[in-house]
């Protein structure tokens, strides 16, 4: 399933319903989305937050939004006006997995957003945990060999690509400049409590081989 994202904000919003719901009835018992770059051009961010909110919206819904520390490459936190939408960045694939494995959380849905494959093994660490991938492509800057090889290395790890976003340059919705995990949300979930305050992340990160980064 391919989707061009580009227009205004309402043909933005319609764009990725169309989105959600093609994932939702091609996965009936979908609870996790990791949304990854196609390569190091696309910054999956903005679509991941677009994402949650129009789950949040469909759904009427909880979402929580985890950011891999590895996909912040500007150090800027994204950012939703939308109440039953949770951001936690800068996070650890250990501090992603361990909250994944705790299903007391009460979030309806959650989406990993992870930076290309083939540049970080961050996202293939963490792509066990996930019901199905998603791929952000920007136009006229994503090499399609690229997307190809970021696709193929989801597959590898063991989870399917059900859908890539081709979207355009524009702003992106960030905050400011992020040197820490802590960021205020309406959540009071025990598992978020503690990924924002580091607490899950006793553990040097692991190494993971993907072959030669593009």
């Amino acid at each position: 399933m391919l989707g061009r994202i580009r227009g205004s904000e309402p043909q933005m919003s319609s764009a990725y319903a169309v989105v959600w719901l093609n994932l939702r009835r091609r996965c009936p018992s979908l609870r996790t989305i990791l949304v990854a770059g196609a390569s190091s051009q696309a910054d999956p961010s903005a679509a991941a937050i677009e994402l949650a909110e129009v789950a949040a919206e469909l759904d009427a819904a909880s979402v929580l939004v985890m950011v891999l520390d590895s996909a912040m490459r500007d150090r800027r936190e994204p950012d939703s006006s939308n109440p039953s939408v949770t951001v936690v960045a800068a996070l650890s694939p250990r501090q992603i997995r361990m909250a994944l494995s705790d299903p007391s959380e009460e979030f309806k849905f959650v989406i990993v957003v992870a930076p290309a494959p083939q540049i970080n093994a961050d996202g293939i660490a963490v792509a066990g945990a996930a019901d199905v991938a998603m791929l952000v492509a920007t136009a006229g800057r994503t090499p399609f060999a690229d997307a190809q090889l970021a696709a193929e290395l989801l597959r590898h790890a063991g989870v399917p690509v059900a859908a890539a976003l081709l979207v355009t340059s524009r702003e992106r919705r960030t905050r400011g400049v992020m040197d820490a995990r802590i960021r205020r949300s309406s959540s009071r979930g025990r598992r978020v409590a503690e990924l924002r305050q580091g607490g899950l992340d006793d553990e040097p990160p692991e190494q993971v081989a993907v072959g030669n980064e593009a």
